[in-house]
């Protein structure tokens, strides 16, 4: 079976009695029978048997496509190009890769006037198919007739212009075919054009030609070179983007990098002057005790030499000589230097035996500590017996602590516990750090208090959440400067939670209480 398109465009005859081209369709033996038979009344101008059976046949079979193609012709004979030419544009839609319902298509858009849109069609009808003569000869006639358009409009501009009528002529020319003596038709011989004429023609066509093929390749460069620039700056840009992103990021890793390092340069300074200092005080505090050991010893050798009776009267010394002026201030000055070792040394030494012991000369000092103070209360009594200058002698007894400074040392250590705990909570790791002692008591496994301080600092930083609650603590003063506290401790935090219940000794330090040693109780 074959369908009928039309080729020649710009007479506007009826489009069957036009040369036709052929569109070779494959269809079912059953319905190329059908198509056959309807195709012939249409030529046979039975235009209303052809309209019913075509209308009854596509009710049946609604997606052939020979059936639509042929309803598409049966309505350009009925003139009903509107009708026509949806069928045309659907079948263009459904077979974009088919040329022949383009050019038909376009054959209706000529029949009415819209010269371009038939251009436009056929150029399609030619991308689908490149070989298909028919579309590029109609699309030629096209051309044809839009440049008489043109040349008519040049001449309404200048009359005059022989060379633009000579051209509509020629353009005329080729739709034109005399009729004979005969009857027949007869090719007419077309006009001679001067050579001149044909020469200027033919260079102002080369010319044009290259015109438009140089401004394409301009373009076409252009646009290359554009694409060339824009990526070689986006190059750059995106270089020193990343070279700018990386030097923000060292500079700022690197800043970040020295304040930790000056931060643990200060803090181990300031662990070393508290070392240092503490080992000062101890040191003095060693001396005194050195001191008021001998002083002591003194006195008690004194006191037994008082209680044994006298043997044999001795001469009385002879009067002591003058003194001179510097000497009796050096005397004066050495008495106050010893009243204030004898007035500091027992405290002293209790602090001393309070404290933790590391060598072996403070454990025998902490030994002897008991004993120094039964020497002291022996040394005054003998001398309170013998009627000797008790002022001198005497050594300050001990003193309980009243019941309000006890309530209140319990109110405070209690307080200095709760406020390490909500430091604790709120992740403030210097104030948490600060809760403890200068002397605190490392745990098992930290030989170094900066080695502990980074551990709690990286275990506390790495949570997201803290809550330490704190219940059921009892507060036992065990001397005026140290304290045990036990407690249970509920920790919840987004990566562990338990509930412990501790013990915590704690030491106070000028006004301050802090924390000396931790432990969880079994």
């Amino acid at each position: 079976m074959e369908v009928r398109a039309v080729r020649r465009v710009l007479s506007f005859p009826s489009l069957l009695a036009c040369a036709l081209s052929l569109w070779a369709l494959v269809a079912v033996p059953v319905t190329a029978g059908e198509i056959e038979d309807i195709q012939a009344l249409v030529e046979k101008k039975q235009l209303a048997a052809a309209s019913t059976r075509l209308t009854e046949f596509l009710k049946a079979n609604p997606k052939d496509i020979q059936g639509r193609f042929l309803r598409g012709l049966l309505l350009i004979e009925e003139q009903k190009q509107t009708e026509a030419i949806q069928v045309f544009q659907e079948l263009t839609e459904e077979f974009p890769d088919r040329p022949e319902p383009f050019n038909n298509l376009a054959v209706l858009y000529a029949e009415q006037g819209q010269l371009e849109k038939a251009r436009d069609v056929l150029i399609r009808a030619i991308n689908s198919r490149p070989g298909y003569a028919t579309a590029r000869e109609n699309l030629g006639d096209i051309y044809a007739k839009l440049a008489a358009q043109s040349y008519r409009k040049a001449l309404q501009v200048n009359r005059d212009n022989s060379v633009t009528e000579a051209k509509l002529a020629l353009v005329r020319n080729l739709f034109v075919a005399p009729t004979g003596s005969g009857g027949t038709t007869a090719t007419a011989a077309p006009p001679r054009l001067p050579e001149e004429f044909l020469r200027k023609a033919r260079t102002e066509a080369v010319d044009k030609v290259r015109a438009e093929a140089m401004d394409k390749l301009r373009a076409e460069a252009m646009n290359q070179v554009r694409t060339e620039v824009l990526d070689q700056v986006r190059a750059e840009v995106r270089q020193k983007l990343h070279a700018e992103i990386l030097a923000h990021v060292q500079a700022t890793e690197m800043e970040k990098l020295r304040s930790e390092a000056m931060a643990q340069v200060k803090s181990e300074e300031r662990e070393r002057a508290d070392a240092e200092a503490l080992e000062r005080s101890r040191a003095d505090i060693e001396a005194k005790v050195r001191a008021e050991k001998e002083r002591a010893l003194a006195l008690e050798q004194q006191a037994k030499e008082k209680q044994q009776p006298p043997r044999e009267t001795k001469a009385a010394p002879p009067p002591p000589a003058p003194q001179k002026k510097g000497d009796a201030k050096k005397d004066v000055k050495d008495e106050g230097k010893e009243k204030d070792i004898k007035d500091e040394a027992p405290a002293a030494m209790k602090q001393l035996a309070k404290g933790q012991v590391k060598t072996a000369d403070q454990a025998v000092r902490a030994a002897h500590l008991t004993q120094l103070d039964q020497v002291f209360e022996a040394v005054e009594r003998a001398a309170a017996g013998s009627g000797a200058d008790a002022a001198s002698a005497r050594v300050a007894p001990k003193r309980p602590q009243s019941p309000e400074n006890a309530a209140q040392e319990t109110q405070a250590v209690e307080k200095a516990v709760r406020g390490w705990a909500e430091a604790w909570s709120e992740r403030a790791v210097p104030r948490y750090l600060a809760a403890y002692a200068r002397d605190f008591q490392l745990p098992e496994g930290f030989s170094h208090r900066d080695e502990w301080s980074r551990k709690r600092k990286y275990l506390i930083g790495r949570a997201k959440s803290i809550q330490v609650g704190l219940e059921d603590m009892h507060v036992r003063l065990e001397s005026p400067n140290t304290a045990r506290v036990t407690f249970t401790q509920s920790y919840h935090s987004d990566k562990f939670h338990d509930v412990t219940h501790k013990t915590i000794l704690m030491k106070k330090e000028g006004e301050t209480w802090k924390i000396l040693q931790e432990g969880v109780d079994d």
